[in-house]
């Protein structure tokens, strides 16, 4: 690579950085809460009704809720602000809904949940539509895998916060004591820093990122600028007939936004859709965010709550994933999709069903604890890192190379619903079953997936979205095509 070229690398790597502070967003606010859910039911007096477990469902189901609607209207919103203008107005209304956060009172609360998860779900189903108009196809898998990565930065950040801060639930201080400001209330405080992830954005799009996307310019009519734009943002090794090519599969990227929600389900896209519909409710119940939202109750139940296990244990798993999720964007690009897919999801599989086998054990009382709970927590990280390598990053490339605009923001939809139907009946079916009947289903998911990759996912890397969609529509069967 030439001097010029990475210095262009390094341009798109600023670019990717500051539009995937939405992703760290994403993940930031799918754990804050997972800790602090206790302290808040006891400060704003349901910690000891019957219906808490029904009420911590519905609080976490709220931002998946809210998620699910922006997914449907995501595409709506860009045709007429476009990406830059959405990410900066939606910005200011997650620093606003930050502090907002701060007042004590339930409906309060359930209204910023919901307000956040529609800033959540706007993030999920944009911003790699976004690094996808930009970015060489090439480099795509490393690119769009930053989002997950930024996601588990952002999960590590809410446990590290809720540690630090937080330390135990509201319930074990004593309120006749002065605790200050590092005390009490300062899941006040842990609030807060939904702010930051917004104001780096929000900075990066008023300040680095001014220029429109060869998209946008299309859009308007402008195809010599488009042509100029990918000139001067893509390595000097890029070639007229690339660049042409680029321009083509733009091209048809507006046409199919033009395009009713028939169409997806047309020869066209139909069998991606079918494919793409099933990995997005399957991947929620594969479990994970039933791991992130309730990870004070997972963890706790596998170590008799240990408060110090607790937050060593999500802190630890939080920092595993980050680093999983490094290696898997740069294998997305080097392997491919479907192999991790395949290796990463079998994992998860044999994990979830040790873990299951383990707490039924365990729940029998006459065995040596202290050894199950440390392979619990062993068992539970193999988990979280085998998730965080495949299904967690490699759906959103997938989505991103198989789906039109329409078509992602409908997966999206429906994989924010699954997450809150999962939020919803988790602590429910714990309290009145077991954890280790929602570890069992979890794991069938995941037997159910791996036969879906191996029988229907087809490997995409380094196809347009033309190639892959005559990939889809021509052969029956799976056939390698590195082979």
């Amino acid at each position: 690579m030439c001097k010029q070229d990475n210095v262009i690398f390094c341009e798109l790597l600023c670019r990717v950085l500051f539009i995937t502070m939405g992703y760290l967003y994403i993940g930031y606010a799918l754990t804050y809460y997972a800790i602090t859910q206790d302290s808040i039911a006891y400060v704003m007096n349901y910690q000891d009704s019957e219906y808490k477990s029904v009420i911590d469902g519905f609080i976490n189901a709220s931002l998946s809720i809210g998620a699910a609607c922006a997914a449907l209207v995501s595409s709506s919103i860009v045709n007429k602000l476009n990406y830059r203008n959405t990410f900066i107005m939606f910005d200011i209304v997650g620093i606003s809904v930050g502090l907002l956060f701060t007042i004590q009172n339930i409906n309060v609360l359930i209204f910023c949940r919901t307000l956040q998860g529609f800033l959540t779900g706007l993030n999920s189903a944009l911003v790699i539509q976004y690094i996808y108009h930009f970015v060489p196809l090439k480099n795509v898998g490393i690119f769009v895998g930053l989002g997950p990565c930024l996601m588990m930065v952002g999960l590590t950040l809410g446990f590290a916060v809720q540690w630090i801060f937080l330390g135990s639930s509201a319930s074990e201080y004593n309120q006749d004591l002065d605790y200050g400001y590092l005390g009490f209330n300062n899941w006040k405080l842990i609030f807060l820093f939904t702010t930051i992830p917004c104001t780096l954005r929000l900075f990066g799009m008023l300040f680095i990122i001014r220029h429109n996307l060869p998209f946008e310019q299309l859009k308007n009519g402008n195809e010599e600028k488009a042509r100029l734009i990918i000139q001067n943002s893509y390595p000097s090794t890029i070639s007229n007939q690339e660049i042409q090519e680029l321009l083509v599969q733009i091209k048809q990227n507006l046409k199919e936004e033009n395009q009713n929600l028939k169409y997806l389900f047309s020869k066209t896209y139909r069998k991606s859709m079918i494919l793409c519909l099933i990995f997005g409710v399957l991947q929620q119940f594969a479990g994970i965010n039933a791991v992130n939202f309730y990870a004070g109750v997972i963890v706790g139940t596998m170590t008799n709550n240990d408060t110090t296990l607790i937050n060593l244990a999500n802190v630890i798993n939080g920092l595993v994933s980050i680093a999983a999720s490094v290696f898997s964007s740069i294998m997305i690009n080097r392997a491919g999709r479907r192999i991790i897919l395949l290796i990463g999801n079998g994992f998860c599989f044999i994990s979830l069903t040790l873990n299951c086998i383990i707490i039924s054990i365990q729940s029998q009382g006459e065995q040596e604890q202290k050894t199950f709970q440390l392979l619990n927590l062993v068992f539970l990280t193999i988990y979280v890192i085998s998730y965080s390598l495949s299904l967690g990053p490699v759906f959103w490339v997938y989505l991103s190379e198989v789906l039109p605009t329409k078509g992602i923001s409908l997966v999206v939809f429906i994989n924010w619903i699954s997450c809150a139907t999962l939020a919803q009946i988790f602590p429910i079916i714990v309290e009145q079953l077991s954890l280790q009947f929602n570890f069992g289903i979890f794991a069938v998911v995941c037997f159910f997936l791996e036969v879906i990759f191996y029988l229907f996912v087809f490997e995409t890397k380094g196809l347009t979205k033309i190639e892959i969609q005559n990939l889809f529509q021509n052969q029956k069967n799976y056939v390698d095509i590195n082979d």
